[in-house]
Order: C-alpha cells, then sequence, then structure tokens
C-alpha cells in the first residue's frame, strides 16, 4: 500500500451486533470503503474524503475494508486533469464536474475569445467530486473560454454556444 496503512473494522462476535467506528483520518485524505455484498464476487465500493480528522465507519461482523486513495500535501498542485464540461455545444448549460483530492475552492472564469473576462465565480469543493451545473443561456452563440482555477492548478477548456430556437426546429406536415 506506498508505505500506508490499511483497515479491516469488524465486530467479531457472531451476536448479529452492530456499532460504528471512528477512523483517524488525516483532514482532507481521502479513502474507499468496500463492503463484501452477498451472494456476489464484488464489493460495495464508496469514497469518503475526511472532512474534520476522523472517519465515522459503521461496521458488523461483515468485514469492512477501509483502504486510502490518497494524501493531501498541502504543497501539491491539484490535479484538473479530469475536469469535463459537458454537454459542449450547449444552448442552455453546462455540466462542471471535475473529481480530485483537494478540497480547495475553485475559482470559475468565462472569457470571450478576445479574452474578456464575462462572469467570474466562487465554488466550494465539499468532497472528492464536484459536480455542478452553470447555466450559459444568457450568452450570445459563440465560442468561450472556461478557465478553472484550484490551488495553484489552471485548466482551460473551450466551450461552444448555440442558441436554438425551437419553434424552427419542428416542420409542420
Amino acid at each position: 500500500m506506498d508505505g500506508r496503512s490499511s483497515y479491516i473494522l469488524t465486530i467479531p462476535d457472531e451476536r448479529g451486533r452492530t456499532g460504528t467506528y471512528n477512523l483517524p483520518i488525516t483532514k482532507g485524505d481521502t479513502v474507499q470503503i468496500c463492503r463484501p455484498t452477498a451472494g456476489s464476487d464484488q464489493m460495495t465500493r464508496s469514497i469518503q474524503v475526511s472532512l474534520t480528522g476522523t472517519i465515522t465507519v459503521n461496521v458488523s461482523e461483515t468485514p469492512v475494508f477501509v483502504v486510502p486513495i490518497s494524501n493531501t500535501n498541502k504543497d501539491s498542485t491539484p490535479d484538473l486533469s479530469l475536469l469535463q464540461v459537458y454537454p459542449n455545444p450547449s444552448a442552455d448549460y453546462i455540466e462542471l464536474f471535475l473529481e480530485n483530492s483537494s478540497l480547495a475552492p475553485l475559482e470559475v472564469s468565462v472569457y470571450s475569445m478576445s479574452g474578456q473576462r464575462i462572469n467570474r465565480m466562487s465554488m466550494s469543493k465539499m468532497g472528492r467530486v464536484l459536480r455542478t451545473q452553470l447555466d450559459v443561456s444568457i450568452l450570445p452563440q459563440g465560442t468561450y473560454l472556461l478557465e478553472v482555477h484550484q490551488g495553484q492548478a489552471r485548466a482551460v477548456k473551450k466551450l461552444s454556444k448555440l442558441n436554438i430556437n425551437w419553434a424552427n426546429r419542428f416542420v409542420s406536415q
């Protein structure tokens, strides 16, 4: 595990008891929680980010496996390589999707192709995944640049805005 601890949590008394365990995980670190699924050779997996320095895990006689995915390094630059913007082109809204281990807030700006900033907004990121919609319906048809900053990281995506006249899309018979 690259020198990192992994955990197996269980109540081993076979009496059907359940409980909770507060696992100390460094604030900002991400873990994967794996639970065996009855009748399947696959485990149910979930991702959790430690927001307070502990993660609460429900346990029973069935083992729960907790595996670190990433360690927060305050000196590292957040990874924006998984940033997705869709649908593109769009007429009404775009979905902004980012998955990384950083909890740093995002600064999102929309620029015209001439470099004029049209809009700027800040977004909080409370977990490993950020998914939000941005309204682009007020923008004129054209091509724009969407710039995303998270800490020292920067990503730029091209955005095409369409104006669709729905009345002309349907041809009467």
